[in-house]
């Protein structure tokens, strides 16, 4: 099963992704507060521990995903 995250997971908008996806898809939810629906609490302004919350992902839904943060894939 593909592993999806999803920034802002206990928001209006990351609690309707995870559960429209989260029959199809391992949803890891990643969020500064906690809720029902967050694995992780990461904040995405933290460089070191976004990179590593992401590592073997192949989808990220985020709304707010800063843009000066580059991928390379392996």
């Amino acid at each position: 099963m593909k592993k999806v995250a999803i920034t802002g997971s206990s928001g209006r908008v990351g609690r309707a992704l995870h559960w429209r996806l989260c029959q199809e898809y391992d949803i890891i939810g990643m969020d500064v507060s906690p809720s029902s629906v967050t694995s992780q609490i990461v904040d995405i302004r933290d460089y070191e521990k976004l990179l590593h919350s992401l590592e073997c992902l192949q989808v990220v839904f985020s709304k707010d995903f800063p843009t000066n943060i580059y991928f390379k894939k392996n």
